[in-house]
């Protein structure tokens, strides 16, 4: 079984959360002895406005010239049995969609957003959640409100490559969704039958805690490491901390990370000693980082899928405090963090909570146990190589 596993990066960073999940899968597909060659392209879509590099974009999104050419090598090397197809936009465009339809070779689509059915891929508009395309049958309300990148011509783009992986969706074998959430949207969307929507969650490795609870809850530290974007929450959760009695209590709120909301970090930071930015991180540097904290936060507005974070902190034995939607709501429990409404008062409650907790109250989390039950990378490959290997035989069989 020659699997080709197909990824385009959102960001050129190691540790955006698709890219380290891609790179995470890899290493179990090895482990366990799987035949995948991987065709990954680069997003330089942060890089300077040449015309000559847009051109270039833009040939990817609709024609994939870099893609079908990678396809065309690999076929002429290798019979391939299936395509394992993770995120497709910017540089698997259109064409490309067309072209795997084309080849009548089984594909399976791994959903890491809701772009099929929100051009923005997260249900947020403006640092608030939005659902208004769910009501639209042609999600005119993303475009009115330029929901990708804020821009006519982007959203315009989005809008249009949106119908193609939705008809690309309904003619793929198979469809992997992150979460109970995500499986949830994709059933209400009625793009495609039930028994074709497989529930398989992302997975990390198991990693070793090198300092005891004790010691990470006098820390006193609550992490956040994510893009600075308003969709990610990280304005609300700096509005909360700034009336936080924690502050006052030697607690201090790290900060790791990039994006548009960057000066607003910077200038919250220099007005408040108890916040600390470390700017981008790589991925072993967030994990080491992570390892000693008392609690990871994740206060997104918009509808997660799958977070690596959460993933990362359950591997690392940290509780985490997230926002009460979307799949957050069904990745965190009592037993390995606590919820919050979408709203500064939920999280100003939150802060609260925390200030009345001793050790005792804390050593009952045991987020550990919910990677061991739900989230090892290597359980969860094995997962997926069953699913290509039912698919293969059904196809054979159908053949015969």
């Amino acid at each position: 079984m020659h699997i080709v596993s197909l990824h385009s990066r959102y960001s050129n960073f190691d540790n955006s959360g698709e890219n380290v999940v891609v790179n995470l899968q890899r290493n179990a597909f090895q482990e366990l002895g799987c035949d995948v060659t991987y065709l990954i392209l680069g997003d330089e879509i942060y890089s300077p406005k040449l015309i000559r590099r847009r051109f270039r974009q833009f040939l990817n999104f609709t024609f994939s010239f870099d893609a079908i050419r990678g396809i065309r090598n690999i076929s002429k090397q290798r019979k391939i049995d299936l395509f394992l197809v993770h995120n497709t936009f910017p540089n698997m465009g259109i064409f490309l969609l067309w072209n795997l339809v084309r080849l009548k070779i089984p594909v399976v689509v791994v959903l890491h957003n809701f772009r099929y059915r929100c051009i923005s891929g997260s249900h947020e508009l403006k640092g608030s959640p939005c659902y208004k395309c769910k009501q639209s049958r042609f999600r005119i309300p993303g475009v009115i409100n330029l929901c990708y990148r804020n821009g006519m011509w982007t959203t315009l783009a989005m809008y249009f490559y949106q119908l193609s992986f939705r008809h690309f969706l309904r003619k793929s074998q198979a469809v992997v969704v992150l979460s109970e959430y995500a499986k949830r949207e994709l059933i209400e969307s009625k793009l495609l039958q039930k028994a074709r929507i497989h529930l398989i969650a992302n997975g990390v490795k198991d990693r070793k805690q090198t300092l005891s609870r004790k010691a990470r809850f006098e820390n006193k530290c609550i992490f956040f490491a994510g893009r600075l974007e308003s969709s990610k929450g990280i304005h609300l959760l700096l509005d909360a901390w700034e009336n936080s009695p924690l502050r006052k209590q030697g607690w201090e709120l790290v900060i790791a990370g990039s994006g548009s909301l960057h000066d607003l970090v910077i200038k919250r930071q220099s007005m408040d000693e108890s916040i600390i930015f470390l700017g981008q991180l790589s991925n072993d540097e967030v994990l080491a980082r992570l390892s000693c904290s008392t609690f990871f936060a994740i206060p997104s507005l918009g509808s997660e899928n799958c977070p690596t974070g959460i993933l990362e902190a359950y591997s690392l034995d940290i509780p985490v405090l997230g926002t009460d939607m979307g799949s957050i709501a069904n990745m965190i429990n009592e037993s390995c963090g606590l919820l919050s409404s979408p709203d500064i008062h939920g999280w100003n409650s939150l802060f609260t909570q925390i200030q009345g907790m001793d050790f005792k109250i804390y050593n009952y989390f045991n987020p550990k146990l919910n990677w061991t039950s739900s989230y090892d990378i290597v359980r969860n490959t094995q997962s997926l190589v069953s699913l290509f290997s039912n698919i293969l035989k059904r196809n054979s069989f159908m053949i015969k």
